[in-house]
């Protein structure tokens, strides 16, 4: 049976001040990413948990209203090689 429960993105407020572009938290809890491609998903349950605690630095919003061409991939080659940089690091690896 397909999993059809609501699933959440969480945004790091405080590294997406700093970089400029969204961070996102990554699956599992594992480190950061500016790529919305490799970013986690989290039940509603530990999007919640998570958003309610950590300083309020983080935010959980549903995927489905997370249209992705707002957020990522307008990226000048400039722009671009940032985010590299900041993905690095964070501890990302990214081509």
């Amino acid at each position: 049976m397909a999993d059809t429960a609501q699933k959440f993105l969480i945004i790091d407020l405080s590294r997406t001040r700093v970089s400029d572009l969204v961070v996102f938290w990554r699956p599992n809890k594992a480190s950061y990413t500016v790529n919305f491609d490799e970013a986690g998903l989290y039940s509603e349950e530990e999007a919640t948990h998570i958003a309610s605690n950590r300083d309020k630095e983080n935010i959980a919003i549903p995927v489905d209203a997370v249209p992705a061409t707002a957020l990522v991939r307008v990226l000048t080659e400039s722009g671009l090689k940032r985010a590299r940089e900041i993905a690095a690091s964070m501890g990302g690896v990214h081509a």
